[in-house]
């Protein structure tokens, strides 16, 4: 999701922090880019979606896993 990284301003935020009532959408920076493209909104789309749908832990550290490699 690269246009919405593009648009990220706070990428320190853990994603519980994020996710607390959507702070994450709170801190798009939409004025860093103007045209808000069908291929943007279909990207907030998916990920809003994922976001949604996963259960966290406040105990547990986020972690940051690729899947694409033997060691992640």
């Amino acid at each position: 999701m690269p246009l919405v990284y593009a648009i990220s301003g706070k990428r320190k935020k853990t994603m519980l922090q994020g996710k607390e009532n959507y702070a994450w959408v709170g801190d798009l920076s939409l004025e860093a880019n103007p045209v808000i493209t069908v291929a943007l909104v279909e990207q907030l789309e998916a990920l809003w979606t994922a976001v949604c749908d996963v259960q966290l832990d406040e105990e547990e550290l986020d972690q940051i896993s690729w899947k694409f490699t033997p060691h992640g």
